[in-house]
């Protein structure tokens, strides 16, 4: 439907003077600034989808040092370099996993059992983290009845059945303070 022009007087002063303006350009001029607008807000929220997806992805270069120093034995700077990729991603079962298994290295069992419970809970599906969480509690509980075993009266029956419990998860865990690998 064509529309017909419309008179529009602007200003009521002297030297105000009538202009004529058609309804349609004007109609097509507020289309043109409305679909800046709305171009602007798209364009924004790619950009901020962008930033976001950039912020999931995990930084490979971090990544790969943290793996390279935990395959060559250097686990206390793995564990810092695991944390703290971990405290970035904390969706990424991969990381707490690899902090899990720095703890258990280092023989602190308790903070290995919660990154490696954690791992789990993002990532039911993958054995190993079972695997390992077996580990450390194992490798906890032998040093438990070490140290058990270390302030029981000898020849107690306690004490025995100390000993004994700590010889079958010895053979399980390896012996306190050995550097047995979990995967």
């Amino acid at each position: 439907m064509m529309m017909s022009p419309q008179t529009v007087q602007v200003g009521t002063g002297r030297g105000s003077r009538l202009r004529r303006w058609k309804l349609p350009l004007l109609s097509v001029s507020a289309l043109v600034l409305l679909q800046g607008c709305a171009h602007h807000n798209a364009a924004s929220k790619a950009a901020e989808a962008g930033a976001s997806a950039a912020r999931s992805q995990p930084n490979l270069n971090a990544a790969n040092q943290a793996d390279q120093f935990y395959a060559t034995g250097q686990f206390e700077q793995a564990r810092t370099a695991f944390k703290k990729l971990a405290e970035q991603y904390p969706r990424n079962a991969y990381f707490w996993f690899r902090l899990g298994n720095c703890e258990a290295q280092l023989g602190q069992y308790p903070q290995a059992i919660e990154a490696l419970q954690y791992a789990i809970a993002l990532d039911p599906s993958d054995a190993r983290f079972s695997y390992n969480l077996a580990f450390a509690h194992s490798a906890l509980a032998r040093d438990a009845y070490a140290k058990a075993r270390s302030q029981l009266p000898v020849g107690s029956a306690l004490r025995r059945e100390a000993e004994q419990n700590w010889r079958l998860i010895e053979a399980v865990a390896g012996p306190s303070g050995s550097a047995k690998s979990p995967l």
